[in-house]
């Protein structure tokens, strides 16, 4: 399988943040179809929401009060 490579954008009240993540095919459980978009941009959002806790601390989920989306950039 290939890595893809998803921009996540976070959106709150008074800020917007864009991060990438690269999702590898071990970031996702076996049940998940590789073709699966929604599927695939889920895991990516969360593999964002994980990194920015672990190293930031923050928790995206409480301050991006507007809007949490995944956009697939390229397949490498």
């Amino acid at each position: 399988m290939t890595i893809q490579t998803w921009n996540i954008t976070f959106v709150g009240d008074y800020f917007s943040l864009v991060t990438t993540v690269e999702v590898e095919p071990e970031d996702y459980s076996p049940e998940i179809d590789p073709k699966d978009f929604d599927a695939l941009e889920e895991v990516a959002i969360d593999l964002a929401k994980n990194i920015l806790s672990h190293h930031y601390g923050w928790d995206m989920e409480k301050v991006a009060t507007v809007e949490i989306t995944g956009e697939r950039e390229t397949w490498l």
